[in-house]
């Protein structure tokens, strides 16, 4: 079955560079809006390319995704979009997921024998133009150590205690392995994928 070419890709890789670069100066919620919708639209020109995805309709997600991104940057009211929190507050937020993610970073490399300014300088580096805050800027060394110390103090959101708990239960072994160089060295290398699957432009302002 045909299956998109070299020279389809490099495009894709290049649309992509252009509306990234975007992105970054973008400077309202309604221009990153518009420019996240485009770039969601060239993922799904490429894909249907490919003949199984195209007759098998299995850009059908994107479809609803990119139609209610449209319709919201309308100012249309999009059900896919408008629900309720459980509480009285919205939980489970990528913002508080992404907190914990970028908090246990600064642990893992303290844990490893790192001074924490080193370590929330090098993880606050690693984060830009990766992710950000939501409102583009980017994330601090300082708010780094907040959100550690907030969890440290309980004082986080329950949803960023588990996420937390989970990466510490997740990489036990490592942080309770004697400190040497290739213990900093993997910590390090870990640290690096501190925001895994959750490379969007969106953490947290605080």
């Amino acid at each position: 079955m045909p299956q998109p070419s070299e020279a389809e890709w490099q495009m894709l890789v290049e649309k992509f560079r252009e509306q990234c670069a975007a992105l970054r100066t973008a400077t309202d919620d309604l221009q990153r809006l518009e420019i996240t919708t485009a770039y969601m639209r060239t993922a799904m020109h490429y894909f249907l390319s490919a003949d199984e995805v195209k007759h098998e309709h299995l850009t059908r997600p994107f479809g609803y995704l990119h139609i209610a991104l449209h319709n919201a940057g309308q100012g249309a009211n999009v059900p896919l979009l408008d629900h309720k929190p459980e509480s009285a507050k919205p939980a489970g937020t990528m913002r508080e997921i992404v907190q914990a993610h970028l908090a246990y970073a600064l642990e893992l490399q303290t844990r490893s024998g790192r001074g924490t300014n080193i370590a929330a300088e090098e993880v606050a580096k690693l984060c830009r133009g990766r992710i950000g805050t939501e409102d583009g800027g980017d994330i601090s060394a300082t708010q780094i150590k907040a959100w550690r110390s907030d969890i440290r103090r309980k004082r986080a959101s329950a949803t960023t205690m588990n996420e937390f708990q989970r990466l510490g239960d997740l990489y036990k072994a490592l942080v309770n392995s004697p400190k040497s160089d290739l213990k900093l060295k993997r910590a390090r290398e870990t640290s690096n994928n501190a925001d895994v699957g959750y490379g969007l432009a969106a953490a947290a302002q605080s």
